[in-house]
């Protein structure tokens, strides 16, 4: 039988899905998944009350190479200001206050940071 590696698109696909179904029980509308352009993508776009969120996640298997809080710095945070930015602008019909959330995941532990970025 063959063994399936686990690749990290693997983990960050699985730890997506995992965003996604804390988001929904916690009330969030998700609105769009991976939506990708060339300057950047977007994990999730979500609807919380009325503002818009862009949710960056995070998932770490082990703390080997870091915590996935980690992972986020201000040239990550400016990409998805940038990309979420123009989302917002295809969808005129939606809020146009923005936040960008945090989701990170550590063997299967949710750390949900809440505006983390300036806009």
């Amino acid at each position: 039988m063959a063994v399936k590696k686990i690749t990290t698109q693997t983990i960050g696909q699985k730890g997506e899905e995992q965003a996604v179904d804390y988001l929904a029980r916690a009330g969030y509308q998700i609105l769009d998944r991976n939506f990708r352009i060339s300057i950047g993508e977007l994990d999730i776009v979500a609807l919380d009350n009325n503002q818009l969120v862009l949710v960056e996640v995070k998932t770490r298997t082990n703390n080997k190479f870091g915590f996935p809080e980690e992972a986020i710095n201000k040239r990550k945070l400016i990409k998805v200001k940038q990309v979420g930015q123009i989302w917002a602008s295809q969808h005129p019909g939606l809020p146009q206050s923005l936040r960008i959330d945090l989701i990170a995941i550590l063997n299967n532990r949710i750390n949900h940071y809440q505006n983390i970025g300036e806009f």
